[in-house]
């Protein structure tokens, strides 16, 4: 399977789970007597949340290299194994638990 990938970043191991939220704009106008019209105002940008792990002896590392990716300003090519890839903004990074070892959540 193909590897997530935003700019210089490569997962060793794809999240676990990805959530994609589309959303349109609308505005909603009442009408004397009752009625109402919907105006479509365009799209919105996509959100992509993930979660997952970094495992083995180098889990560490790769949270650390993912969080100076996040640092890094401005837009970046993502390339996702399930969705053609486009530009994105990194714009969350979580830590999810204490890390343990050689074990390292997070959430994107």
């Amino acid at each position: 399977m193909l590897k997530m990938q935003y700019k210089d970043f490569v997962w060793s191991n794809n999240p676990r789970s990805y959530t994609l939220r589309c959303e349109r704009q609308t505005a909603l106008q009442k009408v004397p007597m009752g009625g109402f019209t919907v105006q479509e105002l365009g799209r919105s940008c996509m959100v992509l949340h993930g979660e997952g792990e970094f495992f083995g002896a180098d889990a560490m590392r790769q949270m650390r290299e993912l969080m100076r990716v996040f640092r890094q300003e401005g837009a970046g090519v993502l390339i996702h194994p399930a969705w053609t890839g486009g530009t994105a903004v990194f714009t969350q990074l979580r830590l999810t638990q204490k890390t343990v070892g050689d074990y390292v959540a997070y959430e994107i």
